[in-house]
C-alpha cells in the first residue's frame, strides 16, 4: 500500500550511496557547529558519526538533507564508514524500491545501552601548535580529570581504562581513549570544565570530536 512516514524513519545506510546536492540542503544547529577537518579525523579515529543526517528520496536517489558534515565524514574517512543511521524521507514504494530497511529506535538503544562500558575515542584539536610544555599540560590535566571520575564514581560515566595519548604532526591535535559509558551525570560539566581551564590557561580549543563548543559557558569551580 502506498502511503508517506508522517516522521522520518531510521535506517542503516551506506554512506557512499547518498548524494550530495548543495541546492536541497538545510544545516541544523549541530551541523553549523562541525569543523570539517577535524571531524573527518574524528569519524576516522572513533568509526562512527556523532550525528543524524537527515535524508530524502529524490528521483529514485538517497540525497543527503540535512547532516551534510556527518556524511561527509563518513565517506572521507580512512577507510570510509561502511554504514551508518539515518532519517529518510520518502513514501513507503521508495523505501522498498531501494531495499531500505527500517530500524527501529529502541533496537539501536538496545544495541547501544547508554550504562554500557565500552571504549570511547576522544579527538581534542586546537587553534595552532602547541610546543612541548603546552602538551604535556594538556595530558596532565585530561589525566588529572579522568583519575578524579574514577576516585568519584559518584559523577557519572563509569570512567575504566586509559588508552594512550597521540598528537597529530602538526601538533595541535590530541587523540586518546578511555572506557566509559554514555550515561548523563555530572562527570560531563566537569570534563567541560576542565577544557574550560586549558583554554584560558594555553590556547582556544577548536573543536571537541569535530564538533565547537563555548566551554567558557562552563562553570570552572567545579
Amino acid at each position: 500500500m502506498s502511503g508517506t512516514y508522517r516522521v522520518a524513519p531510521l535506517a542503516r545506510l551506506n554512506p557512499m550511496q547518498i548524494s550530495i546536492d548543495e541546492s536541497v540542503v538545510r544545516p541544523t544547529g549541530w551541523d553549523n557547529r562541525a569543523v570539517q577537518e577535524d571531524l573527518r579525523e574524528y569519524v576516522s579515529l572513533s568509526r562512527f558519526i556523532n550525528g543524524s543526517p537527515t535524508v530524502r528520496i529524490i528521483n529514485g536517489k538517497l540525497v543527503a538533507i540535512s547532516g551534510l558534515p556527518f556524511v561527509r565524514a563518513a565517506q572521507e574517512a580512512n577507510p570510509p564508514l561502511e554504514q551508518i543511521v539515518c532519517h529518510v524521507e520518502g513514501d513507503k514504494e521508495s523505501l522498498e524500491r531501494l531495499d531500505i530497511k527500517i530500524v527501529k529506535a529502541r533496537e539501536l538503544l538496545d544495541q547501544y545501552p547508554e550504562h554500557e562500558v565500552y571504549q570511547v575515542a576522544q579527538l581534542l584539536s586546537f587553534t595552532r601548535s602547541l610546543d612541548a610544555e603546552e602538551r604535556q599540560a594538556v595530558e596532565n590535566d585530561i589525566s588529572s580529570f579522568f583519575k578524579e571520575m574514577v576516585n568519584h564514581p559518584e559523577y557519572g560515566g563509569k570512567y575504566r581504562t586509559f588508552g594512550n595519548f597521540t598528537w597529530g604532526k602538526d601538533k595541535n591535535r590530541l587523540a586518546w581513549t578511555w572506557e566509559r559509558c554514555d550515561a548523563g551525570g555530572e562527570h560531563g560539566f566537569r570534563l567541560f570544565a576542565m577544557l574550560k581551564r586549558l583554554e584560558n590557561k594555553i590556547t582556544p580549543i577548536r573543536s571537541l570530536n569535530g564538533i565547537t563548543y563555548s566551554f567558557q559557558d562552563y562553570r570552572d569551580d567545579f
